[in-house]
């Protein structure tokens, strides 16, 4: 077939382009490619034309690896890599190329926030109606679809033991908590012999490590894993009576599923066509199991992974099973892309080659123009040359040059990809006298981290209160908290003029806001003239909720009142239901948190009133060496990584 046959549907540019994507291409790869997309009708070889013109020569290899010829593709990258944008436009090519439908696609993601960006890139290039019913989660939320789906006869949960009346359901998180703190008492082991804290994260790492309570007692070696062993046996029982799980026990019941009922099995493996496993390499021992199974003997798989394992430290076992790849799938094939350019630079060289006819990567360094209008309506400058030292000398020219012509250092940023780059730039800007400053994490400045940190204050206060009065300053504080809590987290709401209100009342009582929405108030006459329902069932449940909390903070630490406090009020769900990938960033934001949380329990056995005391007081001073370094490097130029660069706003951009 010639290829002038199939493009002769394009325009020229699109033509000029599309010659250079196949140019890496062997004659045998490009003639099926070729032949695939000349079969199709000229509406759906315009959508494939749309996804291609943001691919470059290496990327497209992946984007149309046939895995039911060529068996499973593993892609490698880093976080600079486009990983789960060539992923996105490998499903989408799929969708119109290989006649998969929506619904017979499995995906499996480590977040909410990568899956919805997986489908967001993919719903930016297909009508809706290709992609409806597509079926990519979290692994969780992929598990308990199975266990409620309804397959040959009764839903999956009854052919485990479960009931199907009552519904059965996942415990919340503090239902989860108060239930084992039951199992708990209920075992008559002394609690200062286990911490509560401790018992939680040992029966969830039994749990993910698919260690049955009865395992668990026979592998137990000293007396506190007995006792550990004993409640969680308490536990699961209770569990089971209530025909209820909590979170970690969902992939679990799906391998029990599995192992009953090779039946079930194969009905799942017949209707899922294609199978996108995204960040395997965070995947932990029961999840590893679980695509074991799903995917043995299936051909169309695809993996995703990077070269660095633990990044968030999400692996608990430390074992990376991105590496038994090629053992667990002997035809499979390994694609790396260590440094390909993330889809704004592709978009920059696309309009660059459609202004010029020329290809980018032609062009002299010298000869690459300023982009305008990309990134927030600054000049971005991209400089490339053979090697990362000669990259950065340009980079110290043009700014010495910006300088000269009147830009100050403090409104330029360098945007570099690699850590040698990194190293390379900061040697020459010192050596060339150039003020610079690397930017860090702003996560604790993010507004959904001052939500969640809010309602800790909160509750530090409240449990303060209940021992000794507050000062001004900290009645003022907890005005200060409840006024983000009750106008800025979306669950929780009011109604400004009913905060205007509360302000104005605990101001006339010499008091603070949360001392004035005690039960008592929020049920009186003078409530209920005052401000409507909604806000005082609000207040109520808010008010019932924290002092619940304060009343067990002995058992609570920081990492736990996270997610205790975040799930209860739906603050969690309330962002990753907005819809938008902004939303579930900031899902993950809240999730790293919790992360730095659990890190500091660790170390500094932080629980109670006092463990909760020193969080909020280590988050605030980290929040102020933050400002205080910002405003020590005010004139200087900021150096930042790629996948930071939406947090800055300046005048020019360097990407090297």
């Amino acid at each position: 077939m010639k290829v002038s046959e199939l493009l002769q549907n394009f325009g020229e540019k699109e033509q000029k382009y599309f010659l250079f994507l196949i140019k890496d291409l062997d004659d045998e790869s490009k003639e099926k490619f070729l032949k695939e997309i000349y079969e199709l009708s000229v509406f759906e070889q315009k959508l494939v034309l749309n996804l291609l013109l943001r691919l470059s020569p290496m990327q497209l290899k992946a984007v149309i690896h046939n895995s039911f010829i060529d068996g499973p593709l593993m892609i490698i990258g880093d976080e600079v890599s486009s990983k789960r944008a060539i992923i996105s436009n490998r499903i989408a090519y799929h969708l119109i190329v290989r006649n998969i439908k929506a619904d017979e696609i499995f995906g499996l993601a480590f977040s909410n926030s990568n899956a919805g960006t997986i489908i967001d890139t993919i719903g930016n290039s297909l009508p809706d109606k290709l992609i409806i019913n597509m079926d990519i989660n979290t692994y969780n939320s992929q598990a308990l679809e199975i266990l409620n789906d309804y397959v040959f006869g009764s839903l999956n949960i009854e052919k485990i033991g479960y009931k199907a009346s009552p519904k059965f359901r996942v415990l919340i998180a503090r239902e989860q908590l108060l239930l084992l703190k039951r199992s708990f008492e209920e075992s008559k082991i002394p609690s200062n012999e286990i911490g509560f804290s401790s018992l939680v994260r040992e029966i969830i790492a039994l749990k993910r490590d698919l260690i049955s309570p009865e395992q668990a007692e026979k592998d137990a070696k000293d007396d506190k894993a007995k006792k550990i062993a004993t409640i969680y046996h308490i536990y699961q029982d209770k569990l089971f009576k209530n025909n209820t799980c909590d979170v970690n026990d969902l992939i679990r019941m799906v391998l029990e599923l599995f192992e009953k009922s090779s039946e079930v099995l194969d009905y799942y493996k017949n209707k899922f066509k294609m199978i996108i496993i995204d960040d395997y390499h965070y995947a932990n021992h029961s999840q590893y199991k679980f695509i074991k199974i799903l995917t043995e003997g299936v051909k169309n798989i695809t993996f995703t992974s990077a070269y660095k394992l633990n990044v968030y430290g999400w692996n608990i076992s430390g074992e990376n099973y991105s590496n038994k790849f090629k053992e667990d799938y002997e035809n499979g094939i390994v694609m790396e892309y260590e440094r390909e350019p993330v889809d704004v630079e592709e978009i920059l060289k696309r309009e660059m080659f459609f202004e010029t006819g020329e290809l980018v990567e032609e062009l002299e360094p010298a000869e690459t123009a300023d982009f305008n209008d990309y990134i927030e309506g600054k000049a971005l400058i991209r400089l490339e040359k053979e090697d990362e030292q000669n990259e950065t000398s340009l980079v110290v020219n043009n700014i010495i040059k910006k300088v000269q012509e009147g830009v100050p250092y403090e409104k330029m940023a360098v945007v570099v990809r690699s850590n040698r780059q990194l190293t390379i730039l900061k040697k020459v800007f010192t050596g060339s006298n150039i003020p610079f400053f690397v930017m860090g994490d702003q996560l604790l400045f993010r507004d959904e981290i001052k939500d969640v940190m809010s309602m800790l204050e909160l509750v530090y206060f409240v449990a303060k209160m209940k021992t000794e009065k507050l000062t001004g300053n900290e009645n003022l504080s907890v005005n200060n908290v409840l006024k983000t809590i009750f106008l800025e987290i979306k669950p929780l709401q009011l109604e400004f003029n009913t905060f205007v209100q509360l302000e104005k009342l605990a101001l006339e009582e010499s008091t603070n806001i949360y001392s004035i929405i005690s039960k008592e108030n929020v049920e009186s006459d003078r409530f209920k003239t005052r401000f409507p329902l909604k806000d005082r069932e609000i207040i109520g449940y808010f008010r019932e909720l924290v002092d619940t909390v304060v009343s067990e903070l002995d058992e609570y630490d920081p990492g736990i009142l996270i997610e205790l406090l975040t799930n209860e009020t739906q603050y969690l769900h309330s962002l990753v239901d907005e819809g938008k990938m902004i939303g579930r960033l900031k899902a993950e934001n809240i999730k790293y948190l919790f992360l730095y949380a659990s890190e500091f329990v660790k170390e500094n056995k932080a629980k109670g009133i006092s463990g909760l005391e020193n969080f909020v007081k280590n988050i605030g001073e980290k929040r102020k060496k933050q400002n205080k370094e910002l405003k020590i490097y005010d004139k200087h130029v900021r150096i930042i990584t790629l996948n930071r660069i939406e947090d800055i706003s300046y005048q020019i951009y360097y990407l090297i």
